[in-house]
């Protein structure tokens, strides 16, 4: 198997960078956006150590809105890929209708060639960085890539080809040392796959679970704790979501003992099928959690971004 550089964030990102000089940072299609929004009620749910703020519904027109499976907000601005090959970059208002994006640059992802992605190539899951540097994981390929003002490169390992097509890399995060934890949404013995990322080392190892529910999601907080979104679906009783949050142990993996169960939503709560995460610090210090939902391109559903303050 060919194993190309991963230009990771942070420190990796030094090491890799010569393998993706010249490359160019070929994201085209960008496209101006403008999204509306309207605040919506979630009723019901176990909170513990949140407070909801709000949620709202967001609403474009462009037939690639939507299927938003990554989250990451920093610096006053989030950036949200979609599962179909699309990227959201926009500044968030914050007001009493809730949080919201302002006028968006919505972004068609490219490869290395700038080629356009099929469904295959394009299926992006996680999203970990900042909007001018920033790491993807991809199910289905199985690979991550990296995206900088000096190129772009990515990488594949055998140990993501085990995973299965459409239960790969699901969530990614960036650990303050500048590694990247991935985890797939999948369940093996042991719990979900998961992968610390430093340049071209791979390590394997496992995010514990004792929930039917599969990870969808994940961010790394200034709190130095690790954010988990899970889901679980099934045709008689809707979609249930959990939140989790994790110390890690020494070895950089999520410690199963420092587990903490931070909401519990089902179905009549009008929850939908939440998937991308994103733990920051706003502007007056407050610590927030934000998740945004993939529509599935249904009509019955809808992109939500719930908004909740993490209560220290």
């Amino acid at each position: 198997m060919k194993y190309l550089l991963l230009l990771a964030l942070g420190a990796a990102l030094a090491a890799c960078a010569p393998a993706a000089a010249g490359q160019g940072n070929r994201l085209s299609d960008r496209e101006a956006l403008e999204i509306s929004s309207h605040p919506v009620a979630i009723k019901g749910g176990t909170l513990n150590g949140l407070r909801l703020r709000g949620t709202v519904v967001l609403t474009a027109d462009h037939g690639a809105f939507g299927g938003f499976s990554g989250l990451k907000i920093a610096d006053g601005r989030m950036l949200a890929v979609s599962d179909v090959g699309w990227l959201l970059n926009a500044p968030l208002i914050d007001d009493g209708d809730g949080l919201r994006p302002g006028a968006a640059e919505f972004v068609a992802l490219r490869d290395s060639d700038g080629e356009r992605f099929d469904k295959k190539g394009g299926d992006a899951e996680g999203v970990a960085g900042s909007p001018d540097d920033y790491a993807l994981s991809f199910e289905r390929d199985h690979r991550i890539t990296a995206a900088t003002p000096r190129g772009q490169a990515e990488i594949r390992h055998r140990a993501f080809e085990t995973l299965r097509s459409n239960s790969g890399i699901e969530a990614l995060a960036r650990l303050p040392d500048g590694r990247l934890l991935a985890i797939a949404e999948g369940h093996r013995s042991g719990g979900a796959p998961a992968f610390l990322i430093t340049g071209e080392t791979v390590e394997t190892g496992a995010l514990p679970l004792n929930v039917e529910h599969y990870v969808t999601g994940a961010d790394f907080g200034p709190d130095g704790r690790l954010y988990v979104v899970l889901r679980d679906y099934s045709f008689l009783s809707g979609v249930s979501i959990r939140i989790h949050r994790y110390g890690l142990a020494e070895n950089g993996f999520p410690d199963q003992r420092s587990r903490e169960v931070l909401a519990e939503f089902e179905s009549e709560s009008g929850i939908d099928n939440m998937e991308g995460i994103a733990r920051w610090r706003d502007a007056k210090g407050i610590l927030r959690l934000t998740l945004i939902s993939d529509n599935n391109f249904n009509a019955l559903q809808r992109t939500l971004v719930i908004d909740f303050e993490v209560l220290e």
